[in-house]
């Protein structure tokens, strides 16, 4: 279909079919550059998440307890991936020698449960996140570093990007069915009444 033809056939749909096309084609190109944001962004997300928790390993070790330059720096990394990624839950410190018995519950989803009992946690107590999102759509995960248990919390995508995709392409989705299902049904009105005709 050259341009000239396309260009006819565009003028001939009703303002509805127009619509549903026009939503169609917007949603279908918002949902390939979504896809690609949200891809790079999850990719990033682990980059920096890993070099959080390197960094974080390589202050803890050989340390029974924190100054106030080790945890300053600590907790600005983690606010700064926060700012960046604002699904990121938080980052906890507990003590092995206390805690060798009951560190099996901190590898599950309700972990933060027991974030108050923490000796170190980040971002600060009072900011961190709590409720039904963060108890049902979030990876809790516990790793050792020398003394500690490390446990944190996070929206595994990194962010909301892949659900915004997932919207997108449901409106691009939904948008094409009711424009076939519209056509065929005008176009099925036309057969019967061409049959009715001959």
């Amino acid at each position: 279909m050259n341009k000239t033809k396309f260009h006819r056939w565009f003028k001939h749909q009703s303002f509805i079919s127009k619509s549903l096309l026009a939503v169609f084609i917007c949603s279908l190109l918002l949902t390939t550059v979504s896809f690609e944001v949200a891809d790079y962004k999850h990719q990033h997300f682990y980059i920096e998440q890993d070099n959080i928790i390197n960094k974080t390993k390589d202050i803890l070790a050989g340390k029974s307890i924190l100054n106030a330059l080790e945890s300053r720096e600590i907790y600005q990394m983690v606010q700064d991936h926060q700012n960046n990624y604002p699904t990121y839950q938080f980052l906890a410190f507990y003590p092995k020698e206390a805690n060798k018995n009951s560190i099996y519950q901190y590898d599950s989803l309700l972990a933060d449960a027991s974030v108050d009992k923490a000796q170190y946690v980040y971002p600060l107590r009072g900011q961190v996140k709590r409720g039904f999102l963060a108890d049902s759509f979030y990876v809790t995960e516990v790793l050792e570093a020398g003394d500690w248990y490390i446990v944190q919390q996070y929206h595994p995508t990194g962010g909301y990007y892949y659900e915004v995709t997932i919207v997108l392409l449901s409106l691009t989705i939904v948008s094409l069915i009711i424009y076939l299902f519209k056509e065929g049904r005008r176009y099925l009105k036309q057969g019967v009444r061409i049959y009715k005709n001959a």
